[in-house]
């Protein structure tokens, strides 16, 4: 009896010190691309550590087929990750690529869960069945931005919860490409604007057959939540690429 209520009483003090604990918001997007080939937004933070998602933990395997590929393009080259039949996302056992120079290096690549990309970027996801929709998620957060690295190509993502065109993009220099995929031809915005800032009446695109049309980016710049696009960057400055004010 002594030992219970001295348990009692254990419980009780620890009870009086209790601390509210935040679970984080976890937000979870439905693609329905119809696409065997999508550009996959990373919307949200990793859930174990709070800062760039690991791969491993961004596209969610139910509806996915065994074999699979997640393709991620780093640095001029892609990274591949396989679909296994356990489920995880496993590194290509050799992968190779061309140097500068023309020189063919050999790697083994990184390990899905060591490989990690921040908010607004993007990787391809290669499926064998397109009938279903697929899943992301990610730690919510509120900074909802893109940045694509000077003279680069990147792929980017729409981070938003609804599909939209980016609102802003700061640092675009004139002969910056904007390429969306989709399930014909690829969708294509040039812009012709100055570098100095970011002006919506300045983006060249085409309109049916109609021929070239100079203006803001229109409605078919729109984005599918959780999906994304190239950005190709002629500038010497980074490029920020916003979705909300």
């Amino acid at each position: 009896m002594k030992k219970l209520l001295c348990g009692v009483l254990s419980v009780s003090a620890m009870s009086l010190f209790a601390v509210d604990v935040t679970v984080a918001t976890v937000d979870v997007t439905a693609i329905n691309s119809g696409l065997s080939n999508t550009v996959v937004a990373v919307s949200g933070l990793d859930l174990a550590t709070g800062g760039a998602l690991a791969i491993s933990n961004l596209v969610k395997t139910t509806n996915l087929t065994v074999g699979d590929r997640l393709y991620a393009f780093s640095n001029g080259k892609y990274e591949c990750w396989t679909l296994s039949a356990a489920q995880k996302w496993e590194r290509a056992e050799k992968q190779y690529t061309i140097s500068g120079s023309g020189e063919i290096v050999e790697d083994s690549g990184t390990p899905a869960s060591l490989f990690t990309l921040t908010v607004g970027s993007g990787i391809w996801l290669s499926r064998q069945d397109a009938t279903k929709p697929f899943y992301i998620y990610g730690q919510h957060t509120d900074t909802k931005t893109s940045t694509v690295a000077a003279g680069a190509t990147a792929l980017v993502g729409n981070p938003m919860q609804t599909a939209k065109a980016p609102v802003s993009i700061v640092g675009c220099k004139n002969g910056d490409r904007i390429l969306v995929p989709g399930a014909g031809m690829l969708r294509e915005f040039k812009y012709v604007g100055t570098n100095d800032s970011y002006e919506s009446d300045k983006w060249e695109y085409k309109k049916g057959w109609n021929g070239t049309v100079t203006g803001s980016l229109p409605a078919t710049a729109t984005v599918p939540a959780g999906t994304g696009f190239w950005y190709k960057s002629t500038g010497e400055q980074p490029v920020t690429i916003n979705w909300v004010e």
